[in-house]
């Protein structure tokens, strides 16, 4: 079997995150990156996050914000994630570790809108 040869997918990102407010019962962070993948169009991604006493967390974010116009844009969309926000909880268990519950809504283009849950415990 022959097969073609084609460049290795290959991207550059460059991002920074800042906490706005940081204090002994809530931060607030925001958060941006760029990305200039080798195979696609540019875009910037951004995100924010408010934690309360460590404790609990809401989140929102945008992925895929791209610096075509609209009518380009639309006439070859690449990008299927989108408006994002989720909730996470982290409780400490005294002598026994961190218990963790995230959740995400996600807009994922083609594939309608995702839900995704995720647990964990660190010890």
């Amino acid at each position: 079997m022959k097969t073609e040869s084609w460049p290795i997918p290959l991207f550059f990102r460059v991002g920074a995150a800042l906490d706005i407010v940081k204090n002994s019962t809530m931060s607030a962070t925001v958060a941006v990156d760029a990305v200039r993948p080798n195979d696609s169009k540019e875009a910037i991604n951004l995100g924010a996050e408010i934690c309360w006493m460590e404790l609990l967390s809401l989140r929102a974010g945008y992925k895929g914000i791209s610096f075509e116009s609209k009518e380009e844009y639309f006439g070859k969309e690449t990008r299927q994630e989108g408006l994002t926000f989720g909730a996470g909880l982290r409780y400490q268990v005294e002598g026994i570790g961190m218990f963790q519950v995230n959740y995400a809504y996600t807009d994922f283009g083609y594939f309608g809108y995702l839900n995704t849950l995720g647990i964990g415990f660190s010890f």
